[in-house]
């Protein structure tokens, strides 16, 4: 059945499409009330159930027609997918992951603007699917259709606690960082809180985890400077003129000594404003960035201490797990962490001895 239909018995039936999609595939998690809401309204809009989708996703072993072999990896990437090449590197990457194991990648993208509608997702030709989407409702909608692994989201644990999830363990990271700014002398800190709404939320939901990781190695975040910001790509360039222009006269009167930003795109965009204002980067700040990857192909302006994503361990977990789920085999479920990685850069040295504090 088409995307378009589970929205309008969603709408007409006043639930989540991820709740028509739990009831029409048999999920009993919800109440009588609700189930017979869902199934009248189907009933009244003509759903018709597709059989054969459904005996695949419910038994590994149905021999109704050969498996595929084809691994779906949906992800939400909008128009800058065609020419992003950290987008395309991944793909790429996880293609030659997968034929390692004999089975092919087939790229569907979506944009949350035009809904999700995938036929090789909701007819049952794939075999299973990878997700790096930040959609709750989608997440749902797709396990109640195929095996599926989330792969690289920022949603709860406790979110779809029977589906895999495979995740950089950013944690430990931001830990990293904020250990080896504390070792070098550093302890006034600060950070850029970004205040985004989801789906559009991945780099927002790195900065509770900085601000928990400061907190428990004391490392002092500057109040003022730290605050949320709202960020979009509309927003950006003046957010960030905002930003440094604020950092600056507290980098001068020593109040701040050291900058974590939760993207390597983010550090890169302050250390070009705080050069240009001839703030010396790091002989009188040091600025860490996050999440670097080969992929990117990124270029900053200065080597920048971070913490770099080891994506090749990220698709070798996922597809061992998405091939297990299909294969019928025993897997373990839940969260896997995968161990990032610490990069020292030229953007951090030791705080200036007329900054430190007594330890």
């Amino acid at each position: 059945m088409s995307w378009q239909l589970f929205k309008d018995i969603a709408r007409k039936a006043g639930v989540s499409v991820g709740t028509v999609s739990g009831v029409l595939n048999g999920a009993r998690n919800f109440s009588e009330e609700t189930r017979r809401r869902v199934l009248d309204t189907a009933a009244e809009l003509k759903y018709t159930p597709n059989l054969m989708a459904r005996s695949i996703r419910r038994n590994p072993g149905f021999t109704g027609r050969p498996r595929t072999n084809i691994i779906g990896y949906v992800t939400r990437e909008g128009n800058a997918a065609a020419t992003d090449t950290f987008t395309s590197k991944r793909l790429l990457l996880l293609a030659h992951v997968a034929a390692a194991k004999g089975y092919h990648i087939l790229p569907l993208l979506y944009d949350r603007a035009t809904a999700f509608s995938c036929a090789p997702v909701q007819n049952g030709y794939v075999d299973g699917v990878l997700a790096g989407l930040p959609d709750a409702d989608i997440a749902r909608a797709v396990s109640h259709l195929t095996p599926l692994v989330l792969m690289d989201v920022p949603f709860d644990p406790q979110f779809l606690p029977a589906v895999s999830r495979v995740n950089f363990d950013i944690y430990n990271g931001m830990c990293m960082l904020v250990q080896d700014l504390k070792e070098l002398g550093h302890r006034k800190a600060a950070t850029l809180t970004i205040d985004q709404a989801p789906p559009l939320n991945y780099d927002a939901a790195r900065c509770p985890i900085l601000e928990k990781a400061c907190c428990d190695l004391d490392l002092r975040l500057h109040p003022d400077l730290s605050r949320p910001r709202a960020l979009s790509v509309e927003t950006h360039e003046q957010v960030m003129d905002d930003y440094a222009a604020e950092a600056i006269p507290l980098i001068k009167r020593g109040e701040i000594t050291a900058l974590i930003l939760v993207g390597d795109g983010y550090a890169d965009s302050i250390v070009r404003r705080l050069l240009s204002a001839g703030v010396r980067v790091p002989d009188d700040v040091s600025v860490c960035g996050f999440g670097s990857t080969a992929l990117s192909g990124r270029q900053t302006c200065l080597p920048l201490t971070t913490i770099e994503y080891p994506w090749r361990a990220m698709l070798d977990a996922a597809i061992e797990l998405v091939v297990a789920e299909i294969e019928g085999r025993d897997h373990r479920q839940g969260e896997i962490l995968i161990r990032t990685e610490f990069v020292r850069g030229a953007s951090t040295a030791a705080c200036p001895v007329s900054n430190l504090v007594p330890a």
